[in-house]
């Protein structure tokens, strides 16, 4: 029944593990590593912890070993062992074989749901040892787990198979500075700009990566990332919320592990919002006569019979009201809404108690007016039956630019080769 449905909740972990570096040779001044099974199993079992513990997971995980290049290419060992903790039987474990003296790859893994996949092999886009895409059960969703050398590499594949919808994982860039910058990383960044185009990271450039230079100086930066499209086709169906980076200090891994949740907005959703809309008014006066002292019994009892009727047919209700604005607070909060102006997401969050309290017609007016928010408009949201004003959420752009540090108009030919920055503070 509607009004027991639960949000769908898929859980992701995106990780890079560092585990190919195990037993192979990086290059001829590095020494290789040994085998170490205590970290192998440090970072199989938080995996496997992760998608036991879930209804609904998948895990992308980046440089998992695959062969061995110190031995002429031979099945690494700890490609088999990593078999043998995810079985077939209770597994789905999708990756890709795409050279035979390939030493690592990017394999993504979910829990069997009985004799249910969660998790399906998308063949006609982006598939190489280092990119898996997939997508979920029931979802109408493009996803791709990537693990390029670099911004440039992936921006290439992507423009011969294809954007999807969320990209993950280890990007080997990102849109940040360092002290001392060459030419090559300026490049790297500036393809990496290019490649974000269109899409919002939802890690807001935390960092993912962690390197203990030979001084101890621990050096951190922002190359892992969880991409959104945005698109509002997209939003309307799925928000992103409970973004986690884990900073572990274990040393397993030079990098963090991201977790986060999709939520899912199925059609049911927008069936209850089309039907709960249209029937506000009337809603409205039938709990005016219940509540009307000089209503009698008979008048009560339609008005009751009415709103009864409204519960049973399309599970107009106040829990149903809850599940939606929790959707719609986690939406607010996530993809392209978060960077809004005049975002309303505090107030939604600080007066989600007032909302639980409101009647079931007042539920409704409040659901409706924030609705108004996701509008591609400056248009004005009615929070006055949630204590706040009759006009929240108008976009007011101001002509002030000096309280900020930097502000910065970039002239960009068409292809992008020729870019001149001017410095609006400056001038």
């Amino acid at each position: 029944m509607w009004c027991d449905k639960k949000v769908r909740e898929i859980n992701f972990l995106t990780w890079n593990t560092q585990l190919y570096e195990m037993g192979n040779s990086l290059n001829e001044e590095q020494v290789v590593k040994k085998i170490d099974m205590l970290t192998f199993k440090i970072v199989i079992n938080k995996v496997k912890e992760f998608l036991d513990s879930k209804n609904e997971a998948v895990a992308i995980l980046q440089e998992i070993p695959f062969k061995c290049n110190i031995d002429g290419f031979n099945e690494h060992i700890l490609f088999s062992d990593f078999f043998e903790f995810f079985p077939d039987d209770k597994y789905v474990m999708l990756y890709n074989i795409s050279s035979k003296s390939q030493i690592k790859m990017t394999v993504v893994l979910a829990k069997k749901m009985g004799l249910e996949e969660l998790i399906y092999r998308k063949n006609n886009e982006l598939n190489n040892n280092m990119c898996v895409s997939f997508g979920i059960k029931d979802l109408d969703l493009s996803i791709i787990g990537v693990h390029p050398h670099n911004a440039n590499e992936l921006l290439k594949w992507l423009q011969v198979w294809g954007f999807p919808d969320i990209m993950l994982g280890d990007f080997n860039a990102g849109d940040y500075k360092k002290r001392c910058e060459d030419s090559m990383f300026k490049v790297n960044r500036d393809n990496y700009r290019k490649l974000i185009s269109g899409y919002t990271d939802i890690c807001k450039g935390q960092m993912t990566r962690r390197t203990v230079l030979s001084n101890g100086f621990v050096y951190e930066t922002p190359i892992d990332h969880v991409l959104i499209k945005n698109s509002s086709e997209l939003t309307k169906k799925y928000q992103c919320k409970n973004v986690k980076i884990e900073i572990n200090e274990d040393n397993v891994s030079d990098h963090y592990p991201i977790y986060f949740k999709l939520l899912c907005l199925d059609e049911a959703d927008v069936d209850y919002l089309k039907k709960a809309l249209k029937y506000e008014n009337d809603i409205a006066e039938n709990e005016l006569v219940i509540a009307d002292k000089n209503s009698d019994d008979i008048q009560k009892q339609q008005a009751q019979k009415n709103l009864d009727y409204y519960n049973q047919k399309w599970r107009i209700g106040r829990k149903v009201n809850m599940h939606i604005y929790d959707m719609l607070l986690a939406k607010s909060g996530n993809n392209l809404y978060k960077n809004r102006p005049a975002s309303q997401t505090t107030d939604l969050q600080e007066q989600r108690e007032f909302f639980e309290k409101l009647s079931l017609a007042n539920q409704i007016h409040v659901i409706g007016e924030v609705l108004k928010l996701f509008k591609c408009a400056s248009a004005s949201a009615n929070l006055k039956l949630l204590d706040k004003g009759n006009a929240c959420g108008v976009i007011k752009v101001s002509n002030n630019i000096l309280k900020f540090k930097q502000c910065v108009l970039i002239n960009q030919s068409p292809t992008g080769v020729f870019e001149q920055e001017v410095d609006l503070m400056k001038l």
